[in-house]
């Protein structure tokens, strides 16, 4: 299974004791309506944005979502249904698991309260809708997440960085393939008609005349 992974530095992360007593890690692994920091794919640079309620769907496909650290899934601090719950909201991707009485877990909450693990991200299927377009400023492509397939896990990071690796997206190649067919269609030109090459005929025969 081929996996795509985004970050957000925006994260909202906190931990929060419940009524029994168990420690929880909460945040956002991802948010609708932001502008992401520069991606790369072999067009050149280009962003994206997610359309809210594109999780809805993936979510009730997803039924084994795992919260990890620097998407590290030795480093487990949950799994779906029992100590992991996933859900989309106004905001975004939320998510809320219950911190594990291991050295990971243990780990995790130190980093939170020093504020070395101030980021989050998540792992999907490259299998997505979407749609592109150009930022009529800067000429970049843009892409619309419109809705996910599925969501592999949510994880805690230190600095967020986005992939340094040239993405492949295929809804990419075809949104090119399309400008190049509507750029050649504006600049192709049509040969003359019959009337035309007439018309054509007619100035040539004159400007050959010799002039009185």
């Amino acid at each position: 299974m081929e996996r795509e992974i985004r970050h957000i530095e925006d994260a909202e992360l906190r931990t929060v004791t419940a009524d029994d007593g168990s420690t929880h890690i909460v945040g956002y692994a991802a948010k609708y309506g932001v502008l992401s920091h520069q991606l790369r794919s072999k067009f050149g640079p280009f962003k994206e944005i997610i359309k809210p309620g594109a999780f809805d769907n993936a979510l009730k496909r997803s039924d084994n979502i795992v919260a990890s650290v620097e998407h590290n899934l030795q480093t487990k601090l949950g799994r779906m249904p029992k100590t992991l719950k996933v859900w989309s909201d106004d905001k975004g991707l939320a998510f809320d698991t219950v911190v594990p009485n291991t050295t990971v877990g243990k780990d995790a909450l130190e980093e939170i309260r020093s504020e070395m693990l101030n980021g989050c991200s998540f792992g999907f299927t490259k299998n997505v809708k979407d749609t592109w377009a150009k930022d009529k400023a800067t000429g970049m492509d843009i892409r619309t997440i419109n809705e996910f397939d599925k969501i592999i896990d949510v994880t805690l990071t230190g600095s967020p960085a986005y992939p340094e690796t040239e993405l492949s997206i295929r809804s990419l190649d075809e949104f090119h393939n399309e400008i190049d067919k509507v750029a050649k269609t504006e600049t192709k030109v049509e040969p003359p008609n019959d009337i035309q090459k007439k018309k054509i005929q007619l100035m040539e025969l004159n400007s050959s005349k010799p002039k009185k």
